[in-house]
């Protein structure tokens, strides 16, 4: 028994001993490899260090040392051809004076035959044209005014504000008929800009109303039309006189509400009458006035 534990004892001592030899080994070993990398490491960042940053520095520093130089002798040079100008020609101005004072009088011949100051007129941010003068530019807008006043039926007065300011224009375009023409042209569409295109309504060739929408005009008709119609397959209402709606340019003082335009219509200044005689029926009320019995019941709702 005592043999047993002897020999029991001997081998957990020596399984002891050999995992402990074992751990010391694995240690060594990560040590002698944490080591050797370290040391690589360390002789690469050495080697970088010396073969390509301190050559890197030195080139950096030595071309820039190269810019430097080539720079200031550059400088120098330029300076010197610089000052080397104004010093020749004032030591030559005798002979550089009369051609210099030919070219000039040359010059100013010239520009006063071609050119000549004018004043640009600006509307809105828009150029519309040169003129000599102020007054030049007022007489065109009192042309465009006058026209517009015609065509409307009552004067109108642009309330754009023109900005002037000088500039060099070539003569002949002050004297060009095209010049004029190009700034009542800008003028007119300055001014209808102002007033806007809206819609008339007219009658046998008259304005009798103006409103900013179609639709309404419209509306007003049918609502005129409506009494006459009697709901007969293809049936069309129109009216007697000749009816128009025309986009264009109309006066404030023709624009009506939908019910001012009804008005005007309701109350003709041109009626008609017929005084119905004993024995009347409606078909001679009809035939005697040319109106449909639809139509006499729509006028005489009574």
């Amino acid at each position: 028994m005592c043999a047993a534990r002897a020999v029991k004892n001997f081998t957990f001592r020596g399984m002891l001993s050999g995992i402990c030899r074992l751990g010391e080994n694995i240690v060594k070993f990560i040590y002698s490899t944490g080591l050797a990398v370290e040391t690589a490491v360390l002789r690469v960042l050495k080697f970088t260090y010396k073969n390509l940053l301190v050559k890197s520095v030195r080139f950096i520093y030595g071309t820039g040392e190269l810019v430097i130089k080539y720079s200031c002798i550059g400088a120098k040079g330029l300076v010197k051809v610089i000052m080397a100008v104004p010093k020749s020609f004032v030591r030559n101005f005798s002979y550089w004076a009369p051609a210099l004072s030919g070219v000039g009088v040359i010059a100013i011949i010239l520009s006063t035959n071609f050119y000549a100051l004018a004043l640009k007129v600006t509307v809105n941010g828009e150029t519309v044209g040169y003129v000599a003068s102020e007054n030049e530019f007022s007489s065109v807008v009192n042309d465009v005014e006058t026209s517009l006043g015609e065509s409307i039926g009552e004067n109108y007065v642009m309330t754009s504000n023109p900005e002037y300011s000088f500039t060099i224009v070539n003569k002949d375009k002050l004297k060009k008929q095209e010049n004029r023409d190009e700034m009542y042209d800008g003028v007119y569409s300055i001014v209808c800009g102002e007033i806007g295109e809206h819609y008339g309504l007219y009658v046998d060739g008259d304005l009798i109303a103006a409103s900013e929408t179609e639709d309404a005009l419209n509306s007003v008709l049918n609502e005129l039309k409506a009494p006459y119609a009697t709901g007969a397959e293809n049936e069309t209402v129109e009216f007697v006189a000749k009816v128009e709606i025309k986009k264009g340019i109309y006066a404030p003082s023709y624009f009506y509400s939908e019910d001012e335009i009804r008005a005007k219509f309701s109350a003709s200044t041109n009626p008609r009458y017929y005084t119905i005689q004993e024995d009347d029926y409606l078909s001679d009320i009809s035939k005697a006035t040319g109106l449909t019995r639809s139509q006499l019941y729509a006028l005489n709702p009574g």
